[in-house]
This record gives C-alpha cells, structure tokens and sequence, in this order.
C-alpha cells in the first residue's frame, strides 16, 4: 500500500487476508495505518429467491459483474449462480451478451447501472431495475422496473409468457371460424344469421380469453410456482 511503513503494509496485508472475500480499504493518518475497512456487497433479500425462481421457469441465469474474483465470488455463492463473470468492463458485458445471441439464446440483461446500457442495448430484452437506476440505462433499456424487488422479473417472464399463449389461442380461433365461415359460405350451407353469430361469437370469445390476462395471479410471493410448467428460454 502506497505511504505505508513496512509495518503498517503487513499489518493491512494480514487485515485483507482475514476479509477475502471483501473491497478493503486502508484508511492512513499521517503515514500511519489508522484502521482498515472490509466492503462487503449486500444480497437483496429477495435475490435467491428470484435466481431460483427463474431457473423453476426453465432459465439460465449467469452474473457478469466488474467486481473482484473474490466479490463476485461471495455474490455467486449467496444466490446459488453456478455461473459467472468478475471483472468485467462495459464492452466485455456486451461481447458476452452478443456471443450468446450468436449462439441463438434470446437473453435477457438486468442492470441498473451506466457500466450496463450497452449490454441493455445488445440484449434481446434489456431490464433496468430499482429507484436508483442511472438514466443512461433506463433510457438504454426496454423495460424500466421502478422496484428494487428482484422477484418481479420472474413473475414477469411468467406473465409474459402467459399472455403469448393467450395470443396464439386467440389468432387460431379466429383464424379457424373464418376458414369454416368461408368454406359453408361457398358450398352455400351458411345461412346469413348462422355467419353472423359465429362473427359476434368469436369476437366475445376472443374477448374474454384476453381478459385471462388480468385475472393472472402471478404478482405475489408464490406467483412464479404457477408458471413451472411454461417452455424455458434462455435468459442471462
């Protein structure tokens, strides 16, 4: 440590061993070493639970962060992530994510800082999350989560995946009344109040599975086990 004694340099070398897994700071008063501070980052509450519940929907998940080894180390182990990347710059971030689009996998990037908007940016989907997100990266991304409740992203991969079922069920039931419509209306076996009433009835049906959407019970702490079921994409 620059401006410290013999000493006072070992004494701090034995402080950052006992703290390995933390950012330490040595704090010198007139050359001599004062005290030393061991950084350590904080897990949200509601991150494991979030990890988990994203691979419960058939998700991988990988951290790529620009701490030290040993941070991101400690991180990766208190949410159970098998994977991730320490040390990394903005550009990295990016590289990594556009390799994995490469790959074919539609990733998704979550981030709150400035060192993130260009992942945001190369991602399939980019989240910018938490009151205190940098504008840059609220602007960079594709959805702007105002809470720092980490366990809205799965519920909202599980919404999201719901609410393109629904879609699907919606064109192919249309799409299959108008094809009956067309083919009794040339043979001339549908009568006039027949085609109108299958018209109106599609419609009201279409309506009321859409409306399935707002009856979705996914915003609650066991919200994301109803979802289990869902097809898996690959989600960084």
């Amino acid at each position: 440590v620059a401006g410290l004694d013999g000493e006072g340099a070992a004494r701090f070398a034995g402080f950052s061993g006992r703290h390995a897994g933390a950012t330490c700071v040595a704090v010198i008063i007139d050359g001599a070493l004062a005290m030393g501070l061991a950084l350590n980052d904080t897990l949200r509450p509601s991150a494991e639970e979030a990890v988990a519940a994203l691979r419960g929907l058939g998700c991988h998940v990988a951290m790529l962060t620009g701490d030290a080894e040993s941070v991101a180390r400690n991180v990766a182990l208190g949410m159970n992530l098998e994977e991730y990347h320490s040390e990394m710059l903005p550009q990295d971030k990016q590289v990594w994510v556009e390799e994995s689009e490469r790959k074919g996998s539609r990733s998704l990037m979550l981030g709150d800082g400035i060192n993130d908007a260009n992942a945001l940016l190369a991602a399939s989907v980019g989240v910018s999350m938490g009151e205190g997100c940098m504008a840059l990266a609220a602007r960079a991304a594709d959805v702007c989560v105002v809470s720092a409740d980490l366990r809205l992203l799965p519920q909202s991969v599980a919404l999201c995946r719901f609410a393109r079922r629904l879609v699907r069920l919606n064109l192919t039931l249309v799409a299959t009344v108008k094809a009956a419509s067309i083919i009794g209306a040339l043979l001339g076996k549908l009568p006039l109040w027949l085609a109108v009433l299958a018209d109106l009835g599609s419609l009201l049906l279409v309506l009321f599975i859409g409306g399935q959407a707002l009856r979705y019970k996914c915003w609650g702490d066991a919200g994301t086990s109803r979802a289990n079921a869902n097809l898996g994409e690959g989600i960084v």
